[in-house]
């Protein structure tokens, strides 16, 4: 979470991360009718008519279905620090409209691992009804199931993703167990020795990419997280989280892979599909071997429903038509859009898509990248005022933060080595090496130069025009950091001792 604001002159006590959760679960829709009285008495911000409004209200209230959306989570909910979705923020260092740029890229990572989620369940347990039960009734299958949990919102959502990964877990283990045996692990490398290298480097920074497609979502999670949370823990549980089960799928696809190269049985299964294989792998169990397969199955579903909770969110950002359309509604047409997609291209869109989202990665580095940039850099001191969130007058224009994205890019594609293309760069080394994602993270690393030189012009400006042209002086404060000068101690006295406002041909007449 980004924050740089503090709840009180007192410091809060830090609690354990089981307590957090617990009083997570505690503040997330306490009070049912909270956001409908809210709403109804006007103290909460939002888009759309009046009985929409009610309405969302009311479904909150009835069913449990989590009507708020973009908007921040009030107080009553949750006393938090942001409460603000990650590309909220991201209005702070992007601007209005450049900030919707990573918002449809996020959409496109979201709803695109959906299809392959949704895909690979339904395979899998086509797999186990031995092809009585076709691929498309299997993915709708785990859309709906997804569907459900998304859509009733952050309160199921935690509940589900806690325990569900136990029995998951335990079904690995008993896979590990059971193909163990024809794992290949001892296969020699082939090719020369600087193929050998810059394919292992590819495939390392491959890996680092699927986790980091979680970033750019991770307040979505935590935004009913109360002030007492240790930003610490918090972000450590996360990263360990993240990196200790990316680490142990990816172990486990690697023998995977080797075994299918020399066992005929699991390459076959392997060109039927990778859920046909997973079945394959638990045959040896017999009808439990099924049940472990199936268990599997609801695992592809658990990660699916982050990511359609997410997408739904990440519409009505992209403007305030959108916004008038409730969170569940987005949901819905979210579960509609990769559901279908993955029926009507089950044969072909897989491989495709699984090809393309190999490009999201590159510029969620370089999201990041910024992001950390602006908090550590910018914002560690002066922090965010969080009421400007909606008000596109008062946020950065963020030419700075597009320049430096856009530079990131370039060389991402400089040195990408991917099915669709391969970069000048990457074809120095073997048959080809991607290295888009720590370069693409080290050309986006410019950005605070960009916005030194920017605040630098400000600082020199203020002096000349803040006195005599109030509105020139606001639209260049805009360029990149709203209130950044005025708020930040060292900035403000520099111009207050150095620089006397005075005219010149900026004036204009009052």
């Amino acid at each position: 979470m980004t924050s740089n604001e503090e709840a009180s002159t007192t410091p809060p006590t830090e609690k354990s991360f089981d307590e957090i959760a617990k009083q997570s679960q505690a503040h997330t829709h306490a009070a049912p009718h909270d956001l409908l009285d809210a709403v109804e008495a006007g103290t909460v911000e939002t888009d759309g008519p009046k009985y929409m409004r009610g309405l969302t209200g009311r479904l909150e209230r009835l069913m449990g279905v989590e009507a708020r959306g973009i908007e921040r989570v009030p107080e009553s909910a949750r006393p938090e620090k942001t409460a603000f979705s990650d590309f909220v923020v991201a209005r702070y260092t992007m601007g209005w409209w450049p900030s919707k740029l990573p918002v449809l890229l996020n959409m496109v990572i979201m709803l695109g691992y959906g299809l392959v989620d949704c895909l690979i369940a339904g395979q899998n347990l086509s797999a186990v009804a031995g092809g009585s039960m076709t691929v498309i009734v299997g993915t709708i299958i785990a859309a709906a199931i997804s569907l459900v949990v998304a859509l009733f919102g952050i309160k199921l959502f935690h509940i589900y993703e806690r325990y569900a990964f136990i029995p998951q877990l335990l079904v690995l283990f008993i896979l590990v167990g059971v193909a163990g045996p024809k794992f290949n692990a001892g296969s020699a490398t082939s090719g020369p020795n600087d193929v050998a290298v810059a394919d292992r480097v590819s495939f390392f920074f491959l890996c680092a990419f699927a986790p980091l497609a979680w970033s750019p979502a991770a307040c979505d999670f935590f935004v009913y997280f109360p002030p007492t949370s240790s930003r610490w823990e918090v972000f450590g549980s996360t990263l360990l989280g993240l990196s200790v089960s990316s680490f142990f799928m990816v172990l486990l696809g690697v023998v995977l892979a080797s075994g299918a190269l020399v066992n005929t049985d699991w390459s076959d299964a392997y060109e039927v599909s990778a859920g046909a294989l997973i079945t394959e792998t638990l045959k040896p169990l017999g009808t439990f071997g099924n049940f472990c397969a199936v268990v599997l199955s609801l695992g592809l579903i658990a990660n699916n429903i982050p990511g359609t909770y997410s997408a739904a969110l990440g519409f009505q950002l992209l403007g305030r038509g959108f916004r008038m359309v409730p969170r569940f509604i987005w949901v819905i047409v979210s579960v509609l859009i990769y559901t279908v997609c993955a029926c009507a291209g089950r044969n072909h869109l897989f491989d495709i898509f699984e090809d393309f989202l190999a490009l999201m990665g590159y510029w969620t580095i370089m999201w990041t990248t910024m992001t950390l940039e602006e908090e550590l850099i910018f914002r560690r001191k002066v922090g965010y005022n969080w009421e400007d969130w909606n008000k596109p007058s008062l946020l950065p224009i963020g030419i700075a933060a597009l320049v430096a994205f856009c530079i990131g890019w370039v060389g991402a594609v400089l040195c990408m080595w991917q099915v669709y293309f391969t970069g000048p760069i990457a074809k120095l080394v073997g048959d080809g090496i991607d290295l888009g994602f720590p370069v693409s993270a080290a050309w986006t690393g410019i950005y605070p130069g960009i916005g030194t030189i920017a605040i630098t012009d400000v600082i020199i400006l203020r002096g000349y025009i803040y006195e005599e042209a109030p509105v020139a002086y606001s639209c260049v404060n805009r360029l990149v950091f709203p209130r950044l000068i005025d708020n930040h101690k060292s900035y403000s006295g520099f111009v207050k001792s150095q620089i006397e406002p005075k005219a010149s041909w900026f004036s204009v007449p009052h």
